[in-house]
């Protein structure tokens, strides 16, 4: 039912490659250039992707339309477009590669979407809609975003359906080779990194994964283990869990955990966790890992598994104890290097903060206006890229040295910053502007300050949609201040 796997991705396209390599620009067109840029940026000012709310005239309507439905537009090189991190904003950085996937249901936009066999379907073979796998740059040391590393984007065609014409014809069969193509295509993005560790959750678990990342990109993992696999541990051959339950735990330390409500394709079946304290006892063993027997592989990859296990007394009525279990390249020696490893997992909460700033609360993109498959992806595309910019500014509130303003604001722009922070600011230190001006966490505190929030840095911190509302009124004013500024 499924079809083949046959993703819109940048795998293989570049600017090294001279049978795509543009001469001019982008979209080989400067009027289509222009539009992707104005598009973008009037999706982040508005937090909106509605082109009749977006535009201000018919005639720019008419210009955005174009762009996302010609054929000259590639669903590819938008998503290039999408994920162009600057070498500069990750030079001899340890970046972490945040990967996951989400769905996109579309069957309220049945009556709408011109070509609906082109659409395909979601996991249950008859809702229609759209997969896109996200690869997120984070800094590791700051875990401050650093920009989108890798988009793709598939469907499964229904039982009979025709091949999309354009689509690679290369790529493995299986949805799960996502994996390894995000992989590629985020190390091709992160090649200035001093280092780069890709972060994926369960479904990730897969000898071949691992083996092509440690072998063919040079590169670190962090994979949540999903199957109790077999491992050399001194000597001996055993299970991962009989490896774990033998070894002496590091230590404990007390975590806060978030609460959970998704359905997970992993487990098969809806997760739901209250968020609490957790008591978290740490052990972590060197091991030889095992290829799986039916592979007929020899190869053994030297890794280090981490497992975090909870231990809390008093568990509310109905909840499981935690348990993550963590390959990794990294050395994991003492309980700090394996708290450490628990610390970056722990952050793959940004790409779900991701994939929520896309939906019905943020940009709502199942409510999409366009009528083409391709239109759609192409419009997915800049609207998952929108949001990883906004949440640059909800990860840097609290970050005193984090990525610099410029990054985010031009000169004009922060010069009605600055006037506005003093407005906001009030009288007491607690309520000043606690960052540096030349910070990007220095503008989202005033970001935040105009979408609602206190200003108390005791006070709980300000989300996603807090900055949606934040960004709305700052280019609301910024129009104004334009105007005045002109005449």
């Amino acid at each position: 039912m499924c079809g083949q796997f046959r993703p819109y991705t940048v795998l293989d396209k570049s600017w090294g490659n001279p049978a795509i390599r543009r001469m001019r620009n982008p979209f080989n067109d400067l009027r289509y250039a222009n539009s992707f840029a104005v598009l973008s940026e009037k999706m982040i000012k508005n937090r909106e992707l509605s082109i009749q709310k977006l535009a201000s005239s018919k005639k720019e309507a008419n210009r955005y339309y174009s762009f996302l439905k010609s054929k000259r537009v590639s669903v590819e090189e938008t998503i290039r477009m999408s994920c162009a991190i600057r070498p500069e904003m990750v030079a001899n950085r340890d970046v972490l590669h945040i990967g996951d996937t989400s769905t996109y249901n579309l069957s309220k936009r049945k009556g709408r979407i011109q070509d609906m066999e082109k659409l395909g379907v979601l996991q249950d073979g008859k809702t229609p809609g759209f997969f896109l796998h996200a690869g997120m740059a984070v800094d590791a040391e700051r875990m401050t975003i650093l920009g989108l590393a890798d988009v793709q984007l598939w469907n499964r065609p229904k039982v009979d359906a025709p091949t999309i014409e354009g689509q690679p014809k290369k790529l493995a069969d299986k949805e799960s080779y996502k994996w390894y193509v995000g992989s590629q295509n985020a190390n091709n993005a992160l090649q200035a990194a001093g280092r780069v560790t890709h972060l994926y959750d369960s479904e990730a678990d897969s000898f071949a994964l691992m083996e092509g990342i440690i072998d063919e990109l040079k590169n670190d993992l962090i994979i949540r283990a999903h199957h109790n696999r077999q491992v050399i541990w001194k000597g001996q051959q055993l299970s991962l869990s009989e490896c774990l339950d033998q070894s002496e735990a590091l230590g404990r330390y007390e975590i806060k955990l978030r609460a959970l409500d998704h359905y997970s394709w992993t487990a098969g079946k809806r997760i739901r966790r209250k968020a609490r304290e957790a008591v978290i006892e740490l052990r972590a063993v060197k091991v030889e890992l095992l290829a799986p027997a039916e592979s007929n592989n020899k190869r053994k990859l030297p890794l280090y598994m981490v497992e975090a296990r909870e231990t809390t007394a008093d568990l509310p009525k109905g909840e499981q104890p935690v348990i993550w279990r963590l390959w990794t390249t990294h050395v994991v020696e003492s309980f700090d290097q394996a708290k450490k490893i628990v610390d970056f997992y722990n952050g793959r909460w940004m790409i779900e903060q991701l994939f929520r700033t896309t939906k019905k609360k943020g940009f709502n993109q199942e409510a999409t206006e366009l009528e083409t498959t391709e239109a759609i992806l192409k419009q997915a595309t800049i609207v998952i890229s929108t949001a990883c910019k906004v949440l640059q500014l909800v990860y840097a509130r609290d970050k005193y040295q984090g990525l610099p303003i410029g990054d985010g604001f031009n000169s004009t722009q922060q010069e009605l910053l600055q006037k506005l922070n003093t407005q906001l600011q009030g009288n007491t230190e607690k309520q000043k502007n606690p960052f540096p001006p030349d910070q990007l966490g220095w503008a989202a505190w005033v970001i935040a300050r105009l979408g609602g929030w206190k200003g108390y840095q005791s006070a709980k911190p300000p989300g996603p949609l807090t900055m949606k509302y934040g960004v709305e009124k700052f280019y609301t004013l910024l129009q104004g201040y334009l105007l005045f500024n002109s005449s």
